[in-house]
């Protein structure tokens, strides 16, 4: 072969190269991007993250997290500080400013994902199935758009990954700086777990027997550099925040939530009844891949086999062992996941002695599982709807106005016939002969799903998960005295919507107290604990309206300073008498 015709080659590869990313990029955008502009932070996360970057720039303090102006000990910064630029470049906080970093490192893990299954199995189609479905699997495309930090947690994890991996196959020195570095940015992302790149590397090269490995890795200067990195964050935090600070996120927040979590415990099998439903529609081809390479040994001994396994097992034993336990945990294992399916619809592609009743079964298992998703969005559209229904009835019953009764029953019925062309779509996938036509039917109902999410679902959830409505019917009511505080436990979203700074009321005679401020007082409680109150509430306390957030329906109460009940006639911020309230700082209901 002539020279040039090896550049013209090489400029084609180049070429097909900057088209297959450039794809995926577009592809993510289309997926993760939109539904900033259908909805408003949700809670409990979104709001209460996106306060802590907007406090960092409102205070100046980038050093040590504050949230309701206090001291927050749960996580490191460097989300926060991700979000605080974008609110910055985006011209202040909102949907998108929040959920941008996730956004782009939900992308970048999708082409670090291609670029690793090229990089493994020798061919780009692996690599670009395996960045098709990890963008589409439903926990990775909902995190990808939301303001949290698991996504860019797993995207630092999959940098160390990826550069672990070309290190091991070039034995280039050079890869291990960025494999540290990804570790060291992971943990300052959100701690010490971000070690686990780390751990699953050391397993898989004792399982493959290749221990000489490991004292090439530079494993001490690495650790050391990972160090630095925290400690040129934990140090200054700790002089500022005090002993108690350092003591708070070292111990509670860290090793407290391995061997004794105070939240989010569950029980031993949590992941394994999570998993399932948080990898769809791909779960289904996820289990006859494991069998299928199972029964061959050339593949169950291969190190791309290997590898994969040891990354799965390694995140899913830890925190299956450890006692906190959410969904999101597991996010960093999905690329794993991704490319085992994606080696699997590649092999479908590649043998052409495939038998066909294998690939109308798989496709029919594809076709049947994105049905059983769309039936998991109509339960999710239906319930707000029949939830809406039932107070419309009740309402009916004790002669009040009804207002709750459903307002958009187009959006029930488009849901209905989404899912029965998935079904339809399905059957007759059973009778194809080839596998591109139902891998392009699949990513076309994909996309499909999320512009049905998009402008027609979100909004109307947004109604139900939102905390603006309450918290702009506050802001237009506060005459500038009166104080904010929220009865039973606090919600950072109500911080966040309404720039205030919001008490604690942890008892009755709190509420009553609290209610009694000379220059007013607003109390945010639950409509169920309202009805609890044993004591009457203040003379001149009103209702100003009953609010639907995430799943709780919550009274916003008022008593102006000018109330017979407020001690007196409004005041200003100077002399409004400051509420001393419970210590506490759970609710104990």
């Amino acid at each position: 072969m002539s020279y040039t015709t090896v550049n013209v080659h090489q400029k084609c590869d180049k070429k097909g190269e900057a088209y297959r990313i450039a794809a995926l990029v577009l592809f993510c955008t289309l997926l993760f991007l939109p539904g900033a502009f259908y909805r408003d932070l949700w809670t409990p996360d979104e709001p209460r993250y996106a306060e802590i970057a907007r406090e960092m720039v409102e205070t100046g303090q980038w050093i040590v997290p504050h949230l309701n102006f206090e001291v927050y000990h749960d996580k490191p910064p460097l989300h926060f500080w991700l979000v605080a630029l974008c609110a910055k470049l985006f011209g202040g906080f909102s949907t998108l400013a929040a959920m941008f970093p996730a956004f782009l490192a939900g992308t970048g893990t999708v082409l670090l994902t291609y670029m690793l299954g090229k990089r493994m199995f020798g061919n780009n189609l692996t690599g670009f199935l395996g960045g098709i479905v990890l963008a589409t699997g439903a926990e990775y495309l909902a995190l990808s758009s939301m303001g949290r930090m698991d996504a860019p947690l797993t995207f630092f994890e999959t940098v160390s990954i990826y550069c672990f991996w070309q290190w091991h196959i070039d034995q280039k020195r050079a890869y291990l700086v960025p494999f540290y570095i990804g570790i060291g940015l992971a943990v300052l992302t959100k701690g010490p777990v971000a070690l686990l790149p780390l751990v699953a590397a050391l397993i898989y090269l004792a399982v493959s027997r290749q221990g000489g490995k490991v004292r090439r890795m530079g494993l001490g200067l690495g650790l050391l550099g990972v160090a630095a990195m925290t400690a040129a964050w934990l140090v200054p935090a700790a002089i500022i925040g005090g002993e108690a600070y350092w003591k708070e996120i070292l111990g509670r927040q860290i090793f407290g939530r391995v061997y004794n979590s105070w939240s989010h415990k569950d029980v031993f099998y949590y992941y394994f009844e999570h998993f399932p439903w948080g990898f769809m529609p791909w779960f289904v081809l996820l289990i006859p891949a494991v069998i299928r390479y199972a029964k061959d040994r050339s593949e169950r001994t291969s190190i791309q086999t290997k590898f994969l396994v040891t990354w799965f097992l390694t995140i899913f034993i830890f925190f299956t062992l450890i006692s906190g336990k959410r969904e999101v945990y597991i996010l960093p294992l999905y690329p794993a996941c991704a490319l085992f399916v994606a080696k699997y619809l590649a092999d479908i592609v590649v043998i052409r002695n495939q038998k066909p009743i294998e690939l109308r079964v798989c496709f029919g298992l594809l076709f049947a599982s994105m049905a059983v998703c769309a039936a998991g969005l109509l339960v999710v559209l239906a319930l707000p709807l029949l939830s809406n229904v039932m107070s419309g009835i009740r309402s009916l019953l004790e002669h009040e106005p009804l207002s709750r009764l459903p307002t958009d029953p187009v959006l029930f019925a488009t849901a209905f016939v989404y899912m029965g062309a998935m079904g339809v779509s399905g059957l007759l996938s059973l009778r194809a002969r080839t596998f591109k036509p139902a891998l392009v039917l699949a990513s076309c109902f994909m996309l499909g799903t999320v512009v049905l999410i998009g402008p027609l679902a979100v909004p109307y959830v947004n109604q139900n998960k939102s905390a603006m409505p309450l918290g702009n019917k506050l802001t237009e009511t506060r005459k500038g005295t009166e104080q904010v505080g929220m009865y039973g436990i606090y919600r950072a979203e109500f911080t966040y919507y309404t720039k205030l700074r919001i008490e604690t009321i942890m008892t009755e005679d709190e509420l009553d107290a609290f209610l009694k401020l000379p220059g007013g007082a607003f109390c945010i409680i639950r409509e169920d604990w309202l009805r609890d109150i044993k004591q009457p509430l203040p003379e001149g306390t009103v209702q100003l309206g009953t609010f639907p957030v995430g799943h709780r329906m919550l009274v916003l109460l008022y008593n102006p300073p000018d109330g017979p009940g407020s001690g007196g006639a409004g005041t200003s911020p100077a002399e409004q008498v400051p509420f001393q309230g419970s210590t506490q700082g759970t609710s104990t209901r």
